[in-house]
């Protein structure tokens, strides 16, 4: 019960429906400022927990052809005309740069857009750690294309 009005005071609802909030004694106080502590170290600890020094390697279990042929399903997908696709010769899986870790495969494909004309080779990159198809600008930026 106690908590309660403490949690009630701290957010600045000293008194609810007209019930005056008992004055707290130093030590019930000091139990609040290192819950307080306490959270705020928790949440900082999850933070770090979720960061992971994975620096070499994939971020993912799959082969290099593995991760090419989801790539190709996925951005065959995000196309207007999925059938048309046509993708170029060359596929690029990376999982680091620059000190940077995550998996992607970049590539190029030509498909029909909505009028049925091919829109000439765009570059994609798919990215596995989020399942995400991009094309275009972001995509050469993705994949380190000036």
């Amino acid at each position: 019960m106690r908590l309660c009005w403490l949690i009630l005071d701290y957010i600045g609802l000293s008194a609810v429906g007209q019930i005056p909030v008992p004055k707290l004694s130093p030590a019930t106080e000091q139990l609040g400022v290192n819950m307080k502590r306490g959270i705020v170290l928790l949440l900082f600890a999850g933070t770090l927990a979720g960061c992971n020094s994975v620096t070499t390697g994939s971020l993912s279990s799959m082969s290099d052809q593995e991760a090419i042929a989801l790539a190709r399903k996925r951005v065959a997908e995000s196309l207007k005309d999925p059938s048309s696709a046509q993708f170029g010769p060359h596929f690029d899986r990376k999982t680091q740069q620059l000190g940077v870790v995550f998996d992607r495969v970049c590539g190029t494909v030509n498909a029909k857009n909505s009028f049925g004309a091919y829109t000439g080779q765009q570059t994609f990159s798919y990215l596995l750690q989020n399942d995400r198809v991009v094309m275009g600008e972001n995509a050469l930026i993705n994949c380190g294309i000036d």
